[in-house]
Parts: structure tokens; sequence; C-alpha cells
């Protein structure tokens, strides 16, 4: 082989598509990457068994504050969707997935209120906090450069 030589990627199994070679590498390149430091793992399990979260589960994310109410007023901002979008579609891979657990986090109590009655049939986790801090007429972006501009550590 000449000192310049690349093999043709076709011919290595990494790159095999019908293997799963390309997915499975690229999976197991994300893993090592996003394997969060040792310190922030344990705060992560003291909060799932703070609040029941064990076994598998699906997680939904679900923003009605500050970019639902400024959605309409931006040009590139999703407008948001409703509490039952996001979970009929949760229910569709606890279904596909054989789970009945969703962690639901979100800065919407009525969301987690929703969730639970209209889902019976879902094991529906959330933190139970208390989230009128979080609530403002301004873009989250000048609340940070407020708290910034007042010397908080943000």
């Amino acid at each position: 082989a000449a000192a310049h030589y690349v093999p043709n990627a076709a011919d290595n199994p990494l790159y095999d598509f019908r293997s799963g070679g390309l997915i499975r590498w690229r999976a197991e390149l994300l893993a090592f990457l996003m394997h969060p430091r040792a310190d922030l793992v344990n705060k992560i399990r003291r909060v799932k068994n703070a609040i029941g979260l064990r076994g598998s589960f699906v997680g939904v994310h679900v923003r009605h504050g500050d970019s639902c109410r400024h959605a309409d007023l931006s040009s590139y901002r999703p407008l948001c969707r409703s509490v039952g979008d996001y979970m009929e579609v949760a229910k569709e891979v606890c279904e596909l997935y054989e789970m009945s657990r969703v962690f639901l986090a979100t800065d919407d109590a009525s969301a987690v209120e929703y969730a639970k009655a209209a889902y019976p049939e879902l094991d529906i986790v959330h933190i139970n906090m208390d989230r009128r801090e979080l609530e403002s007429d301004w873009f989250i972006e000048y609340r940070m450069q407020a708290a910034r501009e007042s010397g908080a550590n943000v």
C-alpha cells in the first residue's frame, strides 16, 4: 500500500450501514463524549431517587413559560404546542417500548395536572417545585442580562 493510501470507507465494517456499524460507532462516541462527571452523576441519581424515577422512562420537556408568551412576538421562535400534543407522542413511545413511566420536565404546573388527569395509564413523574420565580413578562435573555448586571451569580 502507498504511504498515503486511504482505504475505501465502504470496505471498513465501521462504515457498513447494513450491520449498523456507523450508527453504533456514533452512538459509542456520543456516549463517551456526553458522559457526565462522577459528581454530576451522583446528583442526578439523588434527584431521580427523591422523585421516584426508576427504571426505563420517556422524558418530555414542555416549555410553557416565557418561550410561549413571547412566541407570537418573534419571527424565529416556534409557536408552543399543547401538553396533549407532547403526551400523545410520549404515550406512543411508551407503547412502542412497553413502558408506562414519563418524566415530565416543565415550567407549567398546569401541564403536570393535565397530563396526570388525561393520561391515568401513564406514571407521570415530575419535580415538584415552586415555579413562581420562573414567571415573568421578560424574555429569559433579558432576565439573565438583568441578573448579570445586578451582580448575581448567573
